[in-house]
């Protein structure tokens, strides 16, 4: 747990933990190498080292398809170690010069950190992805009375969904129910709602208690007419972390 730095070498941050916890993982970090532990203010930083120059490089590049899996990456690291450890996730991309560089920063921020961890502490994130389920077709006529009224009947059945979207939503934001620690609406990006995505929701769940949470996440969502639901997690609590991206590497 030394901060002594590195010749020539910057740290690449992963998560924040709180001072005594075990790492205990076989994992490796990005590129294979070794993932140690910077110490300060009571603090740990989960780091691996890299050659300065060749992180700032890859870091800067604009080949979108490397950074690409390169986050899928530095994400399913941290998901595999959020499932036994409590953590704080950082930003991908944030880069320290040496380890005195990153205890000052665990130092300045001490106190919110120290409040976010306790925030997170024992639970995972699991997101909710409510799209329209539009395999129903409104019914069709050849008289063109049937025709209007069918119409009718269609417009009438929008507006009751609609409200119900409302409500589901409404009741999966509502924590007690669900034995959940916080929950929010996220933005709904556009490739997902190019894909009939209404409503994104992010939850702070407690760690191995999937099948009790998803048990009473199926009945709430089943009982909801002409919606589908794609859950994702458990996961590293990333959205329920506001840690600011920095690079100091160069």
């Amino acid at each position: 747990m030394s901060n002594q730095s590195k010749q020539n070498q910057a740290a690449l941050l992963y998560a924040i933990i709180a001072e005594g916890t075990q790492l205990n993982t076989v994992n490796t970090g990005l590129f294979g190498m070794k993932l140690e532990i910077v110490t300060g203010g009571g603090l740990n930083a989960i780091v691996s080292w890299h050659e300065a120059s060749a992180l700032t490089e890859v870091l800067g590049k604009e080949n979108e398809d490397q950074i690409k899996d390169l986050v899928i990456d530095y994400h399913t690291l941290l998901n595999e170690l959020s499932a036994h450890v409590d953590l704080l996730p950082v930003r991908f991309g944030t880069a320290f010069p040496d380890g005195d560089a990153i205890a000052r920063h665990l130092e300045t921020n001490l106190d919110d950190l120290k409040s976010q961890i306790s925030r997170v502490r024992g639970h995972q994130e699991w997101t909710i992805l409510l799209s329209e389920n539009t395999r129903d077709e409104a019914p069709s006529a050849a008289d063109p009375k049937d025709y209007l009224r069918a119409r009718q009947l269609a417009k009438k059945a929008k507006l009751e969904a609609e409200k119900g979207r409302v409500d589901l939503v409404n009741k999966l934001l509502v924590p007690h129910d669900l034995g959940v620690a916080e929950a929010w609406c996220d933005t709904v990006s556009k490739e997902s709602a190019a894909q009939g995505v209404f409503a994104t929701i992010k939850l702070l769940v407690q760690r191995s208690t999937d099948q009790a949470f998803l048990a009473k996440l199926s009945a709430i969502i089943e009982g909801e007419a002409g919606v589908d639901a794609s859950v994702i997690g458990p996961e590293a609590p990333f959205a329920f972390a506001r840690i600011e991206s920095q690079n100091d590497a160069a």
